[in-house]
């Protein structure tokens, strides 16, 4: 029987210091039976050369040049070629380990389920993406989906996962907004049948480099923002207190402030706050009554009673913690 067919989908785009790390670590996967394809994004360093000559030397590379769109743009363009009975998204700042496809697909053939998930570990000081360590293989069926996601045992990333490519049949990225993966994976008691995780670190996530997320603020961040959280707020309905808690803790995060400044005006920062503040308090009740929210330090409490009665002063807060944590 031929084994199947990885296709492995790199989004590139001026990532030139470390693109040659990246592929480097897929061609020396374990597991051999790839196709690799590689959309530079309109990139303006030397990442279109690279890619080309990553291709003129190994077959399984296909590369598309396109003009600069996006990172979830540059995804649909490569499934809408890809022919792989699986999928894999790397980001091309990003490596893996050696084992990493090849466990991925084992874990999927033997458990049958739709997505695998290994662990990652940020290369870099921002701690973007967590999931929690379980200790052992563990398998979901859709009713568990929701709950795990809100425990952040499965993460909220499209990173150091693998698709049936069934699941991409008829779905594709939004493209008028960021943070689609996580919009994607909010509702994935929805969209998925089965899932599985190891907790083998295999991925590695580059929080050193720019990233669209994480650099200055537009006003797409604040309606991509509270587009996911308005998902967020309905997958919360049917994992209470899980989901309650989840969205409280994020909410008035550093991590989510946005301010003024740039094309965001003072009046669309402010009633982003309260846009916000509006979900914070759909689920304040339920997500008091949360395990995790009796464990929470006492700052961290003192930071989310604050927010319910004075977001913008919470928010001001937020952003000041954020500063001084990363002097």
């Amino acid at each position: 029987m031929e084994s199947p067919t990885i296709s492995v989908i790199i989004p590139i785009y001026n990532v030139e210091p470390y693109l040659r790390r990246c592929l480097d670590s897929i061609v020396s996967q374990t597991y051999t039976n790839l196709e690799i394809i590689l959309v530079d994004d309109g990139s303006q360093d030397g990442c279109g050369a690279i890619c080309d000559e990553y291709s003129a030397w190994d077959t399984r590379f296909t590369v598309l040049h396109t003009e600069n769109q996006g990172v979830y743009p540059a995804r649909n363009h490569a499934l809408a070629i890809a022919k792989g009975e699986y999928i894999c998204f790397i980001d091309g700042d990003d490596w893996i380990e050696p084992e990493m496809l090849g466990r991925l697909l084992d874990l999927a053939e033997s458990s049958k389920a739709d997505i695998v998930q290994c662990e990652l570990i940020n290369d870099g000081s921002y701690a973007q993406i967590r999931s929690k360590r379980l200790g052992d293989t563990k398998s979901y069926v859709q009713a568990e989906l929701t709950r795990a996601m809100f425990r952040e045992e499965i993460s909220h990333s499209l990173l150091g996962k693998m698709f049936k490519a069934e699941f991409w049949e008829t779905r594709r990225f939004p493209e008028q907004y960021y943070h689609a993966d996580a919009m994607l994976m909010a509702q994935i008691g929805i969209v998925c049948q089965t899932y599985a995780r190891i907790d083998d670190v295999l991925y590695h996530y580059n929080t050193g480099n720019y990233s669209i997320t994480r650099g200055k603020k537009t006003p797409l961040h604040i309606v991509s923002m509270e587009k996911l959280f308005s998902i967020y707020s309905e997958a919360a309905q049917i994992a209470v207190p899980e989901g309650a808690f989840f969205i409280c803790r994020e909410i008035p995060s550093a991590g989510r402030v946005i301010l003024p400044g740039g094309d965001i005006s003072v009046k669309m920062a402010i009633r982003h706050v309260w846009r916000m503040h509006d979900i914070f308090l759909d689920h304040w009740a339920a997500a008091r009554q949360a395990e995790e929210y009796r464990h929470s330090p006492w700052s961290k409490r003192l930071l989310w009673h604050i927010y319910r009665w004075c977001p913008a002063l919470a928010t001001i807060l937020s952003f000041l913690h954020g500063r001084l944590s990363k002097v």
